[in-house]
């Protein structure tokens, strides 16, 4: 149930939305519209077959955004690889190594607050005082 309300939502978004779409057909392609056509899965192999949806439409709705993405992530934990929850910004991401705590983006604050720290607790050690 939850797929088939997920379809209708991506299916409205497209037909309001997207510039390449006419009368269920891509004009870019010249082919029946692979996000609206009954004939093919909305998330096959792991990904979307519409790039210019992908790229341009559905960033329009971040809440259908996230929901895709849920979605995107759930097939590839089918092939081995469990979400994690950052412990910075609490997001899920899917880790590259089996000890990592934090997402790419909070990798690299953590990363520069550690740095930091390091510095400074070296300067105060250095310093007469």
């Amino acid at each position: 149930m939850a797929d088939t309300k997920l379809k209708e939502q991506v299916e409205s978004l497209a037909k309001r939305e997207c510039s390449d779409y006419a009368d269920g057909l891509c004009i870019s392609e010249d082919v029946p519209c692979h996000v609206i056509s009954s004939r093919y899965d909305l998330i096959r192999d792991g990904a979307v077959d519409c790039d210019c949806f992908m790229g341009i439409v559905l960033l329009l709705d971040p809440e259908l955004e996230t929901k895709i993405h849920k979605k995107l992530r759930s097939s590839l934990s089918g092939s081995g690889q469990e979400e994690k929850t950052c412990a910075g910004c609490g997001k899920g991401f899917i880790p590259t190594g089996n000890r990592q705590l934090y997402c790419g983006r909070c990798r690299g604050i953590r990363r520069r607050l550690q740095n930091r720290e390091r510095k400074n607790r070296c300067l105060q050690k250095k310093s007469p005082g």
